[in-house]
């Protein structure tokens, strides 16, 4: 089951899906109010990654996932993501559908366990409150050299 928000892409998918004979795939538009439960009731979380242009640097929802223990296939687009959960593949039908297959055969308790502590080591809202932090303190820094230097001359 293909679970999406409502997007401009879903009649792609949908007439993809009719015209390939996918019968066992079976496409639900939502909006999702309860992404744990969501998350926790499936078995792979894949992220296509096509409408990269109107996401952040990486998208939440591969966070989300990732911290309930999901295995997650997404694109070379997001390539520069390294948690143990994820399979990258090309942005094409058959290497998603490869990807898939793969991780449903590979997937197993430990690596689970392992995405889910590099998680909260790595972006939970302390350790990414204290990247930021260290970022604007960096920021402040240079202001003030720059200001610094403009007096000097």
């Amino acid at each position: 089951k293909i679970l999406c928000t409502p997007c401009a892409e879903e009649k792609f998918y949908r007439r993809y899906i009719r015209e390939n004979g996918l019968d066992n795939v079976d496409m639900e538009t939502a909006i999702i109010t309860d992404h744990i439960s969501v998350y926790n009731s499936a078995r792979a979380f894949v992220y296509p990654g096509l409408s990269h242009n109107r996401v952040a640097q990486f998208p939440l929802t591969i966070l989300e996932a990732s911290a309930c223990g999901l295995p997650v296939v997404c694109t070379t687009l997001y390539r520069h993501i390294e948690l143990p959960n994820i399979t990258f593949a090309d942005p094409a039908p058959e290497s998603l559908q490869e990807a898939i297959l793969r991780i449903a055969d590979n997937w197993n308790p430990d690596k689970r366990d392992q995405t889910i502590a590099v998680i909260r080591e790595r972006y939970s809202v302390s350790s990414m409150g204290s990247i930021a932090e260290s970022f604007f303190v960096q920021v402040i820094a240079d202001e003030s050299k720059l200001a610094q230097l403009s007096q000097e001359t």
